[in-house]
């Protein structure tokens, strides 16, 4: 495996999260407060999210390398772990089905894309049914109740299941 690369990518993302920190501290103050957060909590706890991310990879690639000596390529490993093969086709089913999801949850709804979207990623990685089935649903649940209970965020009803309800009613 080619350590360089990976060490490249940790620091893309460490400047990446420079960038959005730089742009979420400079970014002028509101007139109007609605919470103590404001606008740019998110972008700069993401920012820090991927300087430490980064600089977490990048030393441990570092410490990789130190231990094989050189840069460049560890002959005794291969490119996919044991059990965990990566593929092409896998990585760019999940790309589309990424895709898919922005559209599904337009149409269909956060409770009904979701899971679907899930149980679809985890079945491309070859997921035993039962786990996935599991896993689906728990993740729709636990990001409903967070976002939509919790923090009162609407997620999105669907358009599709939006008008289905609106004919229902007339």
């Amino acid at each position: 495996m080619d350590r360089r690369y990976d060490l490249i990518m940790a620091s893309v993302f460490v400047a990446v999260g420079v960038g959005v920190l730089v742009y979420a501290l400079n970014y002028p103050e509101p007139k109007v407060h609605f919470d103590d957060i404001g606008p740019m909590g998110f972008p700069v706890v993401l920012g820090i999210s991927f300087v430490i991310g980064g600089v977490w990879q990048g030393l441990s690639d570092l410490e990789v390398l130190k231990t094989i000596g050189r840069f460049g390529i560890d002959e005794g490993k291969a490119d996919d772990e044991e059990d965990l093969p990566a593929s092409f086709l896998k990585a760019l089913s999940i790309m589309i089905g990424s895709g898919a999801y922005l559209l599904g949850i337009q149409l269909l709804g956060y409770l009904i894309a979701t899971p679907i979207a899930v149980a679809a990623g985890l079945r491309v990685m070859d997921t035993p049914v039962r786990r996935m089935v599991l896993v689906a649903l728990f993740f729709t649940a636990w990001g409903y109740l967070t976002f939509d209970t919790f923090l009162g965020v609407s997620l999105p009803s669907g358009s599709i299941i939006h008008a289905l309800a609106k004919s229902a009613r007339t």
